[in-house]
């Protein structure tokens, strides 16, 4: 299955991707690459055959600059493993960059009609008919002279045309921003410990999505939740694990219940990821990891506070 890692915020992404990437390996992959969104607003995209360590060497001269960025490890099934078939996958014209796990059921019929439309392709991948359908979108949004056209409103026009797509990362050249309101950082990964130093939300299907400086404000629709905020590290003398299971067992009694983990997920990276898994085995919903934040923005927001000894 293939791994997608992805990050926006204020540091550099590169570090945090390769490390996502390496954190992956696990699953089994043939080729390896990254999309970055310079400060000058330019998309690169590097990618390669063989394994994370492959493609750390091929980077080793390029642009790596940017708060922005996606990743991936490919496991082969349009196309074969090869440095034009890896992801990320330019459009033709560039400007966007598409991440992408699942198949794309009718993907040749949508290939024959981009191609009467003059999109050429670089690969034998479905992917890569995404992102040049996605591409489409945005160019018939603005030849119909509407406002910039919005790569994720295109992806949503895009998607409605495909068969069987399962998980898409994609990024504008010109969107330089989140598409996140309120949201000061954040990264996803397609698996359980692809992204830990900047943790949040187990979500349903196996992905992560990692929110830091959640303090915007609770909306309208989480407002009849009972918030309970645990100010602590997640290492194993705070026995986080057992914090887990009970808060399960009274999620089961009292629905409406959210546990904010409030702490930094860093010190015991192995063990907080058991604690990510942990999550998911339990099906458990809301718990929310925030990683190290200030504290103060969050506990006058929380119903109960559960603290531990600060050492």
């Amino acid at each position: 299955m293939c791994g997608i890692v992805g990050y926006v915020g204020k540091r550099e992404a590169y570090p945090i991707l390769i490390k996502g990437l390496h954190r992956l390996e696990y699953r089994g992959y043939d080729s390896a690459g990254i999309a970055l969104v310079n400060g000058a607003g330019r998309l690169n995209v590097y990618k390669c055959k063989g394994k994370v360590a492959a493609l750390e060497h091929f980077v080793e001269s390029k642009d790596l600059e940017g708060s922005i960025g996606i990743a991936h490890t490919r496991w082969a099934t349009h196309g074969e493993p090869n440095d034009a078939n890896a992801h990320p996958h330019y459009s033709e014209s560039e400007n966007i960059a598409l991440i992408h796990n699942g198949i794309i059921e009718n993907y040749r019929v949508l290939k024959d009609a981009l191609t009467e439309h003059g999109y050429t392709f670089r690969s034998n991948t479905d992917s890569e008919v995404l992102v040049n359908l996605i591409d489409n979108a945005c160019k018939a949004s603005e030849s119909n002279a509407a406002p910039k056209a919005d790569s994720k409103v295109a992806m949503d026009s895009a998607g409605s045309g495909m068969a069987g797509v399962d998980g898409i990362g994609g990024k504008a050249a010109d969107q330089k921003r989140a598409d996140m309101v309120g949201v000061s950082e954040a990264s996803v990964s397609g698996g359980r410990t692809g992204v830990v130093e900047v943790t949040g939300q187990v979500v349903d299907g196996g992905y992560r999505i990692a929110v830091k400086d959640y303090g915007i404000g609770i909306p309208e629709a989480e407002q009849n939740k009972i918030q309970i905020g645990a100010v602590l590290r997640v290492t194993p003398i705070k026995d986080v694990k057992t914090m887990i299971q009970a808060f399960s067992f009274a999620k089961k009694k009292v629905p409406a219940l959210r546990l904010f983990i409030m702490g930094p997920c860093d010190e015991d990276e192995e063990y907080a990821g058991e604690c990510f898994e942990l999550v998911e085995t339990l099906g458990v919903s809301d718990v929310v990891f925030t990683g190290r934040v200030d504290v103060r923005e969050y506990l006058g927001r929380m119903d109960m506070t559960i603290l531990t000894s600060m050492r």
